[in-house]
């Protein structure tokens, strides 16, 4: 059996203040790659798969969480302007 470790969380999004408290799972997560894509997932386990496929093992240490879609969607709006192409 897997052990996880309980948490608070903080929602990342603009200027949100929601926190979920002594929980194990997160709302949303979302990262900036290093290709400068965005992701979004329901959890950091489902990131951590999706990072697998990349041939990445590991979370980059800049994850964000979300207390919902309107946050997590705030966030990506921010993202498009901040991204860079090569």
């Amino acid at each position: 059996m897997t052990m996880q470790t309980v948490v608070n969380v903080s929602c990342d999004g603009p200027e949100c203040q929601h926190v979920r408290a002594k929980d194990t799972n997160h709302w949303l997560v979302g990262v900036v790659l290093y290709n400068n894509s965005i992701t979004l997932a329901f959890s950091r386990a489902v990131l951590v798969l999706h990072m697998s496929g990349t041939g990445s093992s590991c979370i980059p240490e800049d994850v964000k969480d979300f207390c919902g879609e309107a946050c997590a969607s705030k966030w990506v709006s921010k993202m498009f302007t901040e991204i860079k192409h090569d």
